[in-house]
């Protein structure tokens, strides 16, 4: 299935989205742990857990909002739509990557947070239009282990900020890797 043209495009776009958002945010993680400076006063021991509460807050304010959304629109649009914003989101991420501004990056998490809220029911409301009823359990199966083997390898790759260029290696990957989540959404089928 996820060579199929029925339901590849969405495993991909899912995947890509997970890696993205957990590489940003360790990326950070590391920033403000091994750069005080970055932190900008704040301490690592405060700001490091509300980075990820940040990027979490958004499932429990939109996810019922977003599901509504997805009920009620072209689910294949509306993937379209929400990885062309996370185009952008990633653009002023990669920004305040490279200037080492902490509290931008705080912010963005925050707005990843709504972006992945959003894309989080459409993701399983999409299935059956793109599934045969038999194959369900499988996509399934297939979206959660995918979204689990992205979390842990964008969380490894967060760690590239830590080498030399790292700050321009997360900026470059992480707009790169948005874009292709979203050349990968326009090929969800309608």
């Amino acid at each position: 299935l996820i060579v199929s043209r029925r339901f590849g495009p969405l495993f991909w776009t899912q995947f890509l989205s997970a890696f993205n958002d957990n590489a940003l945010k360790n990326a950070l993680v590391l920033m403000i742990a091994y750069r005080p400076e970055v932190a900008g006063g704040w301490s690592p021991g405060i700001v490091i857990p509300l980075a990820g509460g940040l990027f979490i807050l958004p499932y429990f304010l939109c996810s019922a909002t977003a599901g509504v959304l997805a009920d009620t629109t072209d689910k294949a649009w509306l993937a379209r739509v929400i990885k062309f914003v996370e185009i952008f989101v990633m653009l002023t991420a990669a920004a305040a990557v490279l200037l080492g501004h902490a509290g931008w990056i705080l912010a963005l998490l925050l707005a990843m947070g709504v972006e992945a809220a959003f894309f989080g029911p459409l993701k399983y409301a999409i299935l059956p239009d793109l599934l045969h009823p038999h194959e369900l359990l499988l996509g399934n199966g297939l979206i959660e282990a995918g979204t689990f083997l992205a979390i842990l390898l964008g969380t490894i790759a967060g760690v590239l900020i830590a080498g030399e260029h790292g700050g321009a290696v997360i900026a470059v990957l992480i707009v790169a890797v948005a874009i292709a989540a979203w050349g990968s959404s326009t090929r969800i089928r309608p």
